[in-house]
């Protein structure tokens, strides 16, 4: 039961850190965009 807890929460904390740097490469990329006027 405990391992099964870990792996979830190891599959949670992996997905949010994902989704983390989906939303910083689009930050980014609409920095740039408004750069250059876009």
């Amino acid at each position: 039961m405990l391992l099964n807890l870990n792996l979830s929460i190891g599959f949670e904390f992996k997905t949010n850190n994902f989704d983390l740097e989906n939303f910083k490469f689009k930050n980014e990329v609409e920095n740039l965009n408004l750069k250059h006027g876009k």
